[in-house]
């Protein structure tokens, strides 16, 4: 057994994906919505029998390595040595990797520069007099000292000691800033930012003095920190967005940090960039829900438009917390009283209809100038709506709003350009996509019960949509026959099982990676499906297959007849009607 399969043999695909995604139990299987694309019904499939992942609707697909890759945009090397180092599989020296080793210590020694940056970060903080400035600060703060340690706060002081401490660790000066230059800060609480395995990929440092800009200073992207792509403790809170279902995003780290020791840990806030499509993406990897709670200023609110809109563009449900007057942001809600905070993030109100408040605040519907400011604010959020039937509510909403009939709502949305780049993949139709001829062979491979009905009445060679089909059903074939069957007992090979274990011995793993989606996807079509219905299925795909075939002859009979009329050729054309009637003929046996 090769690395590959003893780490394959040693992870649970269904506890793996279940790390990210909430799955829920469908028959012998478990769903959930695709985190590749945006959908409105699951259809990401999981196996546990065949340890494999498929969505039926992106057509995404692959084992515990090909989810990774997926999810943490790995190559596979990388994604190997992730579960090499989760399972505790050791590497055998693999030769021609001279370039991806030298990326992969290239990155470690990055990782390795950050780490130990916060490291000393955080010594400073807590063991020297120049960190008590910060530490009165987070203390005033309300930040006790289990939850400093958690987030691995620390101060850069400014004395800069960090330079000659990575020095003597044998880290050099190009290294250093490679890694976004950790020790250019001085005087700040220094905030680590860590990726989704706890790595710390860059800073973000505060001042504490009055005077020094800018009052926040982030780390520059680097080879192993992409901002758009980071989100600050998703680490730590990414179990908790699980369990509540939902993710609470704020504006800054202290807000994050505040929130999680409030008791509301479900939080995550942006690292040192606007919140971006990405941002989106990564989150609704655990949640197709997302909470927003943004400073009450009008950036904030700014801020809280777009986020609804990118959100509503990836069809993700959203939630607002409305700030009591008084409070600026997350941070101060807590400060004052944390048991109101946790009661406004669970009040909070629906996105869109926030959204419609904030356009008519201030607003006078009698006014046509108003009436046509606020058209021009909601009428774009109402047209990328996705469900139809919630486009219909906001329609009738906005139109009873205004006073207008909701046939000029209709026709003033009619005249807006969708600008979504989104790409909704109808599910119905996915499910559609097989072939007869392979919807038959899924079908045989699923309930290999019913072979009999289908083995007397086509042959391989009528599996016409690819040469693997033709392979597997020949192999069918051979079993029922008991011929070239290796076990030479046709009735064990003809179970599920036994099948598989036969074919695992003469495809390759691509092929046989293929026919597991296939038996997948002949599963997420007939989930709870009576007997009866699976043997109208069987029999209908029959029929196709054997009219496509019927359909394939007449159109090769009919260009050799054409060809022969052509050349007035009468006793030729006489010769390929009678052999066109005879396969036909044979084909109705």
């Amino acid at each position: 057994m090769d690395e590959v399969e003893q780490i394959k043999s040693k992870i649970d695909i269904v506890d793996f994906i279940g790390g990210y995604l909430t799955l829920k139990k469908a028959g012998s299987n478990y769903k959930a919505n695709c985190p590749f694309h945006s959908e409105n019904t699951p259809s990401f499939m999981v196996s546990p029998e065949k340890q494999i992942y498929k969505c039926f609707g992106c057509n995404a697909g692959g084992d515990v390595f090909n989810f990774l890759m997926q999810m943490e945009n790995l190559e596979f090397p990388e994604a190997l040595e992730v579960l090499a180092d989760k399972t505790g599989v050791e590497l055998p020296r693999r030769k021609n990797k001279e370039v991806y080793r030298a990326e992969k210590n290239k990155k470690n020694r990055l990782y390795q520069i950050n780490n130990l940056s916060a490291k000393v970060f955080a010594k400073i903080l807590h063991e020297h007099q120049s960190g008590k400035i910060a530490l009165d600060y987070l203390q005033n703060r309300s930040i006790n000292t289990e939850t400093i340690k958690l987030y691995q706060l620390g101060f850069a002081p400014q004395k800069k000691v960090l330079k000659q401490f990575l020095t003597d660790k044998g880290f050099s000066e190009r290294e250093v800033v490679e890694a976004g230059s950790p020790d250019k800060f001085f005087l700040r609480i220094m905030f680590p930012i860590c990726d989704t395995w706890g790595n710390v990929v860059g800073f973000t440092g505060r001042v504490v003095n009055k005077g020094i800009e800018p009052k926040y200073l982030n780390s520059p992207e680097t080879a192993i920190f992409y901002k758009s792509k980071v989100l600050y403790g998703l680490n730590l809170a990414k179990q908790y967005i699980k369990e509540k279902n939902n993710a609470v995003l704020v504006e800054g780290q202290m807000d994050v940090i505040s929130s999680f020791q409030a008791g509301v840990k479900n939080v995550v806030a942006s690292s040192g960039t606007a919140l971006t499509e990405d941002h989106i993406n990564i989150l609704s990897r655990y949640t197709p829900n997302i909470v927003f709670a943004f400073d009450s200023d009008s950036a904030g609110k700014i801020a809280t438009k777009k986020a609804i809109t990118m959100a509503v563009l990836k069809n993700i449900n959203t939630n607002v917390v409305v700030l009591p007057e008084g409070f600026k942001d997350a941070g101060d809600v807590i400060q004052k009283d944390k048991n109101l905070w946790k009661k406004l993030v669970d009040s909070a109100i629906q996105g869109i209809d926030w959204y419609f408040n904030e356009s008519f605040l201030n607003k006078d519907i009698s006014k046509s100038q108003d009436k046509k400011e606020i058209a021009k604010s909601i009428l774009p959020l109402i047209k990328i709506i996705p469900d139809k039937i919630e486009q219909e509510h906001y329609i009738k909403l906005f139109a009873n709003k205004i006073n207008a009939k909701e046939k000029i709502i209709y026709e003033a949305l009619n005249r807006i350009e969708n600008k979504t780049n989104t790409v909704q993949v109808n599910t119905e139709q996915q499910k559609n996509k097989l072939t007869p001829g392979m919807n038959l062979l899924g079908l045989i491979l699923t309930y290999p019960k019913y072979l009999d009905k289908v083995i007397t009445k086509i042959d391989y060679k009528d599996f016409n949509e690819q040469e693997l089909c033709q392979k597997i059903y020949k192999f069918l074939e051979s079993c029922y026959t008991k011929v070239n069957c290796k076990s030479g007992n046709s009735r064990n090979c003809l179970s599920r099982t036994g099948i598989m274990q036969c074919l695992e011995k003469k495809l390759s793993y691509e092929e046989i990676k293929e026919v597991k989606f296939l038996i997948l996807s002949i599963e997420n079509n007939n989930q709870k499906v009576e007997e009866q219905a699976i043997l109208n299925d069987i029999n209908q795909s029959l029929e196709r297959v054997v009219k496509i075939k019927k359909d394939n002859i007449k159109s090769d009979f009919a260009q050799k007849i054409a060809s022969a009329e052509k050349n007035k050729d009468r006793k030729e054309v006489k010769k390929l009607l009678e052999e066109l009637q005879n396969a036909i003929k044979e084909k109705n046996k």
